[in-house]
């Protein structure tokens, strides 16, 4: 409900009926009230607190207590600004102003929802107050406080007050609006909406409109509330479209329309009397989409700008929500620190702040320190509502703590005290694993088969129940060892991720054992088995590059002949299979036909480098030699990749094989200059040709620049200085070969190159080199 007055007039009336005796104290007094008005809390506090201690003049002290009772009001820090204006109550001896200083403390009462109290304080306002501008005020507030008590008839007779209690410029300014909201609770829904409907020709500002939409936010008809809303933005009215497009941004949020209200807010200039809500509402929606980097910045400005703004607290909360979700625990564990040192525990965030602070400790490890605060919630919160995840943190924490009876206590009370929590299959689930780690393996078998269909839980969970279900036939003894067990899983349930990981694993598992075998027959059976699978294609293509991998080229051809359809890298494959196996011609026809079906320049370079293979294998090199040419004109060298580069490489060989040996070497040279990637191979190569040419010197040159190049990899260092030992050994300084080899020795981790340098330094000092 929109409240009548703002809230400053009551404390510029107030201070009007205020006299100071001192010309200082009181331009004292006139300051911090300004300062209040441009929202300055701490410096107005740190004035009137001064005032209350230096001066003794009862109304100095009745308007500084009134203040900043103000101010705690303002901060949400009720009990103070009851203190305060209690205080204030103890110096003010006036009618007028002690009925202005019970409505505050009312108020505050109101706010921490101590009706009583807060009725009490309401009856003492005198009902002859000269200020007329106040019985909007008081009577709102008390026709709440019966709405609240769910005394409906004796909340509208309250506000019904207000027609004969409020000045008529108020009158006039509301009168339509009062009326409409008077018959939305007075009477029944379908006279209600005949009576609003019936002012909307009436009123052009169409303010009605925002009404409807108001009350379809509150009977939570949201999308009927969503289409009076922009109806009612269509007319431009001052702070009333500020209400509305905050409203509209309110029903958005309750119809869960995160993007469009974030769309709303980016598309909408700025509205400056609202812009805590509207910056709150912004911030709160996006961190519902996930993005929490942005949320964050918003909360921050949100912070900066308002630092006194009611919104604050919620905007630190969901805040610290971003900053766990960014994976920002530290940082979010200090925000709901100093969240519970600032608000009081009657805020209702406090528990929560509690629960996310305990959460924060549970994910950085802290898993006693998260029990003590779950605990403590539990204990001081009896009707929180996330009571069930709270014990189930608490378990969380004693599983991870490896105190699983402790841990399966307290999944246990979620389970029998929470019949509705939907906390219940993950407490289950967290039990049968809690007795798996016990190595209770047959009631663990026993729960996660219970749990194996009918329940609530991700995929991903319900594969591992699946997984642990095998596990547990493991641990009784069904199979002789984790690969067969897993090799079963994989056979019962083909499609599913968790099969995904085994079969990756077993993959690699055969890899380190080198037991090729093994895995061919192991990706056989998947092939032949699984005619349903997705990956298929994938697990035909690993075979086919495992028989690759060994040589067995006719082999790995058939597999991928197998596939269909076929993309492009497998068709090249295909045709790389083709020229190990020398069928040239054949190749060149898949080639031919493929560069008619891909045209772009980074498939057709790809497949004129195989053409150009095909026709060195037919011993065409100049034809060879053309298409390689005609590929690297196609490059320009600021652009190089490793493709061009091997290109580079494939034409020098070229040019070697053909006799041009200069040719080669200034290719090679020239394009170890120009390229910023693989320039070890460039040299290296270069080097090889020098070396076969009997210039050992420039081979060694082009080594020596090799290993500026090779990037930390001590293997690579090896091998050069391996390289220019054979260079000195036929120079004929067999003491510069030796060092080399020495050198070479101490550094490589390659046991084929290690073999290789004790067999070459014992033919050096055998003398038969």
């Amino acid at each position: 409900m929109k409240r009548f007055f703002s809230v400053f007039v009551f404390i510029l009336i107030t201070f009007n009926l205020l006299s100071a005796s001192n010309v200082g104290f009181e331009k004292a007094l006139k300051e911090s009230t300004k300062m209040i008005s441009q929202g300055k809390y701490g410096r107005a506090t740190n004035r009137l607190k001064r005032l209350i201690y230096v001066s003794t003049d009862r109304n100095i002290l009745m308007s500084s207590y009134f203040l900043l009772g103000y101010v705690n009001y303002r901060k949400e820090n009720y009990d103070s600004s009851i203190s305060n204006f209690k205080n204030s109550l103890k110096y003010s001896y006036d009618k007028t102003n002690r009925s202005v200083i019970y409505l505050w403390i009312a108020k505050s009462f109101y706010q921490v929802n101590l009706l009583d109290s807060s009725e009490v304080y309401f009856s003492k306002i005198s009902n002859n107050l000269p200020i007329r501008e106040l019985y909007s005020e008081i009577y709102f507030y008390k026709s709440l406080l019966k709405f609240k008590e769910a005394k409906i008839d004796n909340a509208l007779n309250i506000l019904s007050k207000i027609f004969s209690s409020s000045p008529p410029h108020w009158i006039l300014n509301n009168l339509y609006y009062s009326y409409a909201y008077l018959a939305h609770f007075k009477y029944p829904k379908n006279i209600a909406d005949k009576v609003i409907d019936s002012l909307l020709e009436i009123d052009k500002t169409k303010k009605i409109y925002m009404l409807k939409g108001f009350f379809g936010i509150k009977d939570s008809s949201f999308t009927e509330a969503e289409k009076n809303l922009r109806e009612s933005l269509k007319t431009k009215n001052c702070q009333f479209t500020n209400y509305t497009y905050t409203l509209l941004l309110w029903d958005l949020i309750y119809q869960n329309k995160f993007y469009e209200v974030t769309k709303l807010y980016n598309d909408t200039f700025d509205i400056p009397e609202y812009n805590e809500s509207i910056l709150f509402l912004y911030g709160y929606s996006l961190e519902k989409i996930r993005n929490y980097g942005e949320a964050i910045s918003v909360f921050d400005n949100l912070i900066d700008k308002y630092p006194q703004s009611r919104y604050v607290p919620y905007a630190l909360f969901f805040k610290g929500l971003s900053l766990i979700n960014t994976n920002s625990y530290d940082q979010a564990l200090n925000l709901f620190k100093n969240f519970e040192s600032v608000y009081p525990k009657y805020h209702n965030l406090y528990y929560y702040s509690q629960y996310y602070h305990a959460y924060t400790l549970y994910k950085l490890g802290k898993y006693n320190d998260a029990i003590v605060i779950f605990k403590n919630i539990i204990d001081e919160m009896p009707d929180f509502k996330e009571k069930d995840r709270t014990y189930y943190m608490i378990a969380k924490c004693y599983q991870n703590m490896k105190s699983y009876n402790y841990a399966i206590a307290n999944f246990k009370i979620v389970l029998d005290s929470f019949p509705n929590s939907s906390n219940l299959d993950y407490a289950a689930y967290n039990i049968a694993i809690s007795n798996y780690m016990k190595k209770k393996y047959r009631t663990a078998l026993k729960q996660f088969t219970s749990l194996s269909s009918g329940n609530k839980l991700t995929k991903s969970i319900n594969e591992n129940i699946c997984f642990y279900i095998e596990k547990c036939h493991f641990k009784l003894g069904r199979y002789r060892n984790i690969i067969e067990m897993a090799i079963a899983f994989v056979k019962e349930y083909p499609n599913m991720e968790k099969s995904r990981e085994l079969i990756s694993e077993i993959d690699l598992y055969y890899r380190n054992k080198g037991n090729i075998k093994k895995l061919i027959d192991f990706y056989g059976y998947l092939i032949d088995s699984t005619s349903q699978l997705p990956d298929k294609p994938d697990y035909i293509r690993t075979l086919a590059g495992i028989y690759a991998d060994i040589g067995c080229y006719e082999s790995s051809l058939n597999y991928y002949n197998k596939l269909d359809p076929k993309n492009f890298d497998d068709k090249l494959e295909i045709t790389d299979l083709l020229i190990q196996i020398s069928r040239y011609n054949d190749a060149i026809q898949v080639l031919r036909t493929m560069l008619k079906n891909y045209q772009s320049i980074q498939y057709s370079n790809k497949i004129l480098f195989n053409i150009s293979r095909c026709y060195s294998g037919i011993r065409e090199y100049s034809e060879s030699e053309k298409i390689l040419n005609k590929i690297v004109s196609s490059y320009d060298s600021l652009k190089a990749d490793t493709f061009y580069v091997n290109t580079i490489i494939s034409l020098s060989n070229l040019y070697a094989k053909n006799g041009k040996i200069t040719d080669a070497e200034s290719l090679l040279s020239k394009t170890a200059e120009k390229v910023q990637i693989m320039k070890y191979t460039l040299h290296i190569k270069l080097a090889d040709l020098y070396y076969d040419e009997d210039k050992y010197n420039e081979s060694i040159k082009a080594a020596k620049k090799a290993s500026l190049y090779i990037n930390h990899d001590v293997n690579k260092l090896s091998s050069v200085y391996y390289f220019i030992s054979r260079c000195y050994i036929r120079l004929g300084d067999t003491d510069e070969a030796l060092q080399k080899l020495d050198e070479a020795q101490l550094l490589t981790k390659d046991q084929s190159l290690l073999n290789k340098i004790i067999i070459l330094k014992d033919k050096i000092k055998k003398g038969k080199l």
